[in-house]
């Protein structure tokens, strides 16, 4: 059987990782980086990833291009989408439907739980478009808090290889 190894350097996070702190859902927050950003992100994808018990959970991807910019933006939630979960309940029990769903999710990136969001900016004007985008998600409202990510200083960095 052959063995596969990821090997992790520094060019592989080709990005700027940007950390987004708010308590509104991740449709309040896409509309309002659309309205400051005047961009259109749109749900492209559902990125999948297994837990440490191999369960599988899904991360939405939201995502646009400004083609003028040569530059993607790409907002993902920190925490899965609830995912059922079917729980062994005795067949006599008059309950028993009631006890078959419980709801479970997962953070993309553990080591932040207090973000609840990541806008990924790729592209040759990444770096130099980061501060205006900081800038702008200041602006937001019922965004508390707004700070940049180095991918290489965390554990959980291969989760954010898509």
């Amino acid at each position: 059987m052959a063995k596969h190894i990821l090997h992790n350097d520094a060019n592989l996070f080709d990005f700027v990782l940007i950390g987004i702190a708010s308590g509104e859902n991740q449709y309040v927050i896409i509309n309002n980086i659309n309205a400051m950003l005047n961009i259109e992100l749109s749900l492209t994808q559902n990125l999948r990833s297994a837990s440490k018990n191999s369960d599988l959970f899904d991360f939405s991807v939201y995502s646009y291009i400004d083609e003028e910019l040569g530059l993607e933006y790409c907002v993902v939630p920190n925490k899965s989408n609830f995912k059922p979960k079917q729980k062994n309940a005795p067949s006599y029990d008059l309950f028993a439907e009631s006890k078959q769903v419980i709801e479970q999710s997962t953070l993309l990136i553990s080591e932040l739980p207090h973000t609840n969001f990541f806008l990924i900016l790729k592209g040759e004007s990444a770096i130099h478009e980061q501060y205006t985008v900081f800038k702008l998600l200041r602006q937001i409202e019922c965004i508390e808090q707004v700070h940049e990510v180095i991918p290489d200083k965390l554990q959980s960095k291969n989760n954010l290889i898509f």
